[in-house]
């Protein structure tokens, strides 16, 4: 859980801050490692590994995306598409989408 914590103040998890999310996360990797290793049948360990499963979960459910963004842009292509327009056919960034506007606009990579 600690790893997971330590992940949650990074502004992202690309650029300068991959070496500090990949020994946090081997760190974390390595303890799942273990865990599974003692696993063998105990169902108080088996239901106390998922009760962490969850809670490392938890954790970082309310952080946003830094590792997979295209969520922003498929939820602005699903609200072109609602509108009944191409999404494909105009840049995220022209001017002409400008009253379709969110704050989904701006994160989405590759404008």
């Amino acid at each position: 859980m600690a790893c997971f914590a330590a992940l949650i103040p990074l502004p992202s998890l690309r650029g300068p801050h991959v070496v500090q999310f990949l020994a946090y996360f081997t760190l974390a990797d390595l303890a799942y490692l273990f865990a599974v290793l003692r696993l063998k049948g105990d169902p108080i360990f088996l239901r106390m590994l998922w009760m962490f499963a969850l809670l490392f979960r938890l954790a970082l459910l309310l952080t946003s995306p830094s590792l997979f963004d295209d969520v922003y842009r498929y939820a602005w292509d699903g609200r072109l598409l609602n509108q009944g327009i191409n999404p494909y056919a105009l840049p995220v960034d022209t001017p002409q989408l400008d009253a379709y506007a969110t704050p989904l606009r701006g994160p989405v990579n590759h404008a």
